[in-house]
C-alpha cells in the first residue's frame, strides 16, 4: 500500500486486489548476561530474544496519515485502515480506490503496462537502428602453410554515405596474417569487388578493405548469399580458396541493408 501510494500515476489491474488492515506492532525483548572486570564489560552473551505484540500507538497512525496526505491520498484512507484487524484484510473496491485516490484514474493497469512496453520497445529499436553501422562474421577460406585461414569479414556503412566498406582481417588461430601480399574478393550476384581496386587498401599486419557500391550491396536483399575469395597477389605460402557464404551468418545484416538500401528491413530481435 505504501509503495502504491508513492506513485505519481497509480493504476491497478481490474483483477488485482488492494487490501488494507490495522497495523501490527511488536517489541523485541532481549535478555543479556555480561561479565565485568574492574568496571569494564569483558564478555556479553544473549540469553534469549522474544518478540511480543504490542498495541499500535496513535502516533504511528498519525505518521502514516501524514505520509498519505503528502502523496495526495484522501484522508478517508485512514478510516479504511481500521476496518480490519491485522489478522484480516479489507479488500478495497473500485469506488474506494478512486475516492481515496489510491488510483489516479480508472484505467486498467494492464493497458498502461502494454503501452509502456510498446513505447520502450519502439525506443529501443529506434536507438538500435540509429546506432547500428556494422555486421560481421568469421569466414573460413584459404590455407597458410597448410593451416586454415579464418577471416573476420566486417561490413559497415561508409561514413560518407556512398556505400559499404568491407573489412577483412585474416587470422591463423589467434594471430593476424600479414595482408600486404593478399587479395580478398567478394562476389555478390554477378558483381565482383576486389580489395586492391581504388577505394580499397591493404596494410601489413592489418586488414584488407573492399569498397562496395550500394547497387552491388543491395543485391544481398534478395540473393541472400555471396562468395568470398582470399588468396595471394603474388608468390606466397597462401593457397587461394573461394567459399559460398550465406547472409544468415551476418547477424543484423538486414538493419544495414535497411540503412543503405532505404528500407526498414527485418527488425526482429
Amino acid at each position: 500500500m505504501f509503495a502504491l501510494a508513492g506513485g505519481v500515476a497509480r493504476h491497478v489491474f481490474w483483477v488485482s486486489p488492494v487490501g488494507v488492515h490495522q497495523f501490527a506492532s511488536s517489541r523485541t525483548l532481549t535478555r543479556w548476561r555480561q561479565t565485568t572486570l574492574n568496571g569494564r564489560v569483558i564478555r556479553r552473551e544473549i540469553l534469549s530474544v522474544n518478540r511480543i505484540k504490542v498495541k499500535t500507538t496513535p502516533a504511528q497512525y498519525d505518521q502514516a496519515a501524514r505520509y498519505f496526505a503528502e502523496m495526495g491520498i484522501d484522508p478517508r484512507i485512514n478510516g479504511l485502515l481500521q476496518l480490519a484487524d491485522n489478522k484480516n484484510i479489507h479488500v478495497m473496491n473500485r469506488s474506494e480506490l478512486l475516492e481515496t485516490k489510491i488510483i489516479t484514474d480508472d484505467q486498467d493497469a494492464r493497458g498502461e503496462v502494454l503501452k509502456l512496453q510498446a513505447a520502450l520497445n519502439a525506443q529501443k529499436m529506434s536507438e538500435r537502428i540509429a546506432a547500428f553501422t556494422v555486421t560481421a562474421a568469421d569466414v573460413p577460406a584459404g590455407l597458410y602453410q597448410g593451416k586454415a585461414i579464418i577471416s573476420h569479414v566486417n561490413f559497415r556503412q561508409d561514413p560518407k554515405g556512398t556505400g559499404v566498406v568491407a573489412s577483412v582481417t585474416p587470422t591463423i588461430g589467434t594471430l593476424p596474417l600479414p595482408t600486404a601480399d593478399l587479395l580478398a574478393i567478394i562476389q555478390i550476384g554477378n558483381r565482383f569487388e576486389l580489395s586492391d581496386r581504388p577505394g580499397g587498401s591493404a596494410r601489413p599486419d592489418s586488414e584488407l578493405t573492399i569498397a562496395i557500391a550500394p547497387a552491388t550491396f543491395c543485391v544481398l536483399d534478395h540473393s541472400r548469399s555471396l562468395t568470398f575469395t582470399i588468396g595471394p597477389k603474388r608468390r606466397s605460402p597462401v593457397k587461394s580458396e573461394t567459399v559460398w557464404v550465406s547472409t544468415g551468418r551476418f547477424r543484423d545484416l538486414d538493419l544495414l541493408l535497411g540503412k543503405v538500401c532505404g528500407r526498414q528491413g527485418n527488425l526482429a530481435d
